[in-house]
């Protein structure tokens, strides 16, 4: 369910810049979740309310190697169907 007036939104983590701080769980523990070395991962694919945007902003700001980020559902979804596209090189041959 989205609030009024806004776009889906997903938090993502990107694993190469996450060092496992672990200060996004404290922030935001409904969506982001640690592995078994302390490494970020998030758990749900969108954000429904409010007061869960607020939180996963906060994770955001916080994270100290600038490893999470929000992003418009539409955005990753029109990114993946460009990775699944074939490339034109492909084709010539």
């Amino acid at each position: 369910m989205n609030y009024p007036g806004t776009e889906r939104w997903k938090l993502v983590v990107d694993g190469t810049l996450c060092d496992g701080h672990g200060i996004c769980v404290l922030h935001c523990p409904d969506l982001v979740t640690l592995d078994e070395w302390g490494y970020a991962g998030v758990e749900k694919d969108t954000i429904e309310t409010a007061a869960l945007m607020r939180r996963a902003r906060r994770a955001v700001a916080a994270c100290p190697e600038k490893a999470l980020a929000l992003r418009p559902v539409e955005m990753l979804r029109a990114a993946e169907r460009v990775r699944a596209e074939p490339r034109e090189s492909a084709r010539l041959k």
